[in-house]
């Protein structure tokens, strides 16, 4: 299943951390107001970044 990630946070990354450990879930899409953050996440989790979670989805 691919999911979108929007907000990530401290809670955003641990969900992003729990979804790479989890058989049958990839995530494809990270989204968050702050680039850096939201960027940073993306590419720590090999996903893409939109700043505006509409795009995300």
């Amino acid at each position: 299943m691919r999911v979108a990630l929007i907000g990530c946070g401290e809670i955003g990354w641990l969900r992003a951390a729990a979804l790479a450990e989890t058989p049958d879930f990839r995530l494809t899409v990270a989204s968050d107001i702050d680039v850096a953050r939201g960027g940073a996440l993306a590419q720590k989790f090999a996903a893409a970044f939109e700043k505006d979670w509409r795009a995300a989805l």
